[in-house]
């Protein structure tokens, strides 16, 4: 929210959040769907963050342009629209 606002754009994001207990810490409206975030804290990457993400992006009628994980650790590009960034690089960038 904060690198948008401050790069001048409309931080219209949200955060998801079921009956069932499944969120998705942050999602930002785009042209082609919805880019969604999981922030972690952890310095190691586990398969578990990108889990919400997944479950989401199986839902009918929702479009998720692209899945991002954002967590302390190195950053690493993934396959299936999944983007593994370190905190500091993605707000850098």
């Amino acid at each position: 929210m904060k690198k948008r606002y401050n790069s001048g754009r409309n931080h219209n994001g949200f955060f998801f959040r079921d009956n069932n207990g499944l969120e998705i810490d942050y999602i930002i409206p785009k042209r082609d769907g919805l880019s969604a975030f999981e922030i972690k804290s952890a310095s190691n990457y586990h398969s578990s963050f990108k889990t919400s993400l997944d479950k989401v992006s199986k839902i009918e009628g929702l479009t998720l342009s692209d899945r991002n994980v954002i967590y302390n650790g190195e950053g690493m590009q993934v396959a299936d629209g999944l983007k593994i960034q370190n905190v500091i690089d993605y707000f850098s960038s």
